[in-house]
C-alpha cells in the first residue's frame, strides 16, 4: 500500500501541474 501511494501521489501531482499549465496557456492566449 505504501508503495502504491508513492508512485500515485508524484503521478497524480504531475497530472494535476500539467493540467494547470494547460489551463493558464489557454487563459495567455
Amino acid at each position: 500500500r505504501v508503495l502504491i501511494l508513492k508512485i500515485a501521489v508524484p503521478v497524480t501531482f504531475k497530472y494535476l501541474a500539467e493540467e494547470l499549465i494547460g489551463t493558464i496557456n489557454l487563459l495567455k492566449f
